[in-house]
């Protein structure tokens, strides 16, 4: 064997044992006791933690910490990264959900709803968005600006694929317990919707609103308070705007048509709503 073909013998196999052991590292995160007070401290460990390291187990919290204190530019960077993880549906899922908490920590709720309309985002990270969507607006009133940016961008969605409805706006519209009357919060939310409504080209739409209730209950009670809720929603609506009075339908499903099959009270919170979406006349 000449000198040649032993060197890159040699080579192979060095790089090969490089692989193989670099594969059998498992990264592991650094335990929030040993985590600094200071807050730039705290990204600095973080950060060493990831080049020391560089998995998703390091990624995951460090981007967590820069979303906590709004470090959005590097988030961003980091979260660039992170897709490179995203190998199997847990990983892809989990990076899809930083990808939404990056959205959310910047109010952009236009990008998360799309984000939830994605071909490429799984039934369950889907789900998981409309959890974190969810907590978003328990504690937020969507802007009638971004209700408008997401109607239009479902809509131009269901055009493309030739749909005849778009899919349901993912936003909380929340009334007294048991029963139709709208909390103030609901009504703050309904006068956005219906600021929205009325900015946009309805040619050939209708909008459609669909109460729905939680599993408790009896089922006809649920059927009728469903029934009452979306027309409440769609008299407020029209008392703001009396010009959609034509455009929009109401109709309830009861407890028909959960969108999460639970019985703990985050389900029930996402199952009790108000539906919106637009369909082709």
């Amino acid at each position: 064997m000449t000198m040649k073909a032993a060197f890159i013998l040699l080579l192979t196999f060095l790089l090969n044992f490089s692989v193989s052991i670099s594969a059998k590292v498992t990264c592991l995160a650094l335990p929030a006791s040993d985590l600094a007070i200071n807050n730039i401290e705290r990204i600095y460990q973080l950060q060493d933690a990831v080049d020391d390291c560089e998995s998703l187990i390091t990624l995951v919290p460090l981007i967590h910490e820069l979303l906590s204190q709004q470090q959005f530019k590097q988030a961003q960077n980091y979260l660039v990264v992170a897709q490179d993880y995203g190998l199997n549906p847990s990983q892809q899922t989990e990076v899809v959900l930083l990808t939404a908490e990056l959205y959310l920590a910047q109010d952009n709720i236009c990008q998360v709803q799309q984000l939830a309309n994605s071909r490429q985002t799984t039934k369950q990270a889907q789900q998981s968005i409309e959890l974190l969507l969810n907590q978003y607006n328990q504690s937020h009133t969507i802007s009638a600006k971004a209700l408008s940016c997401i109607f239009s961008a479902t809509r131009s969605i269901a055009k493309s694929r030739g749909l005849k409805r778009t899919k349901s706006i993912n936003m909380v519209i929340t009334f007294e317990d048991n029963s139709a009357e709208l909390t103030l919060r609901g009504k703050a939310q309904v006068m956005q919707l219906s600021k929205s409504l009325a900015q946009l080209k309805l040619k050939n739409y209708q909008v459609n609103f669909v109460g729905h209730t939680d599993v408790r209950g009896m089922e006809s009670y649920n059927m009728k308070l469903s029934q009452k809720r979306a027309e409440k929603v769609y008299q407020q609506v029209i008392s703001n705007q009396p010009s959609l009075t034509n455009l929009i339908t109401h109709f309830g499903k009861g407890e028909a048509e959960p969108k999460i099959i639970d019985q703990s009270e985050q389900a029930h919170q996402i199952n009790r709503r108000v539906e919106v979406f637009l369909s082709k006349k």
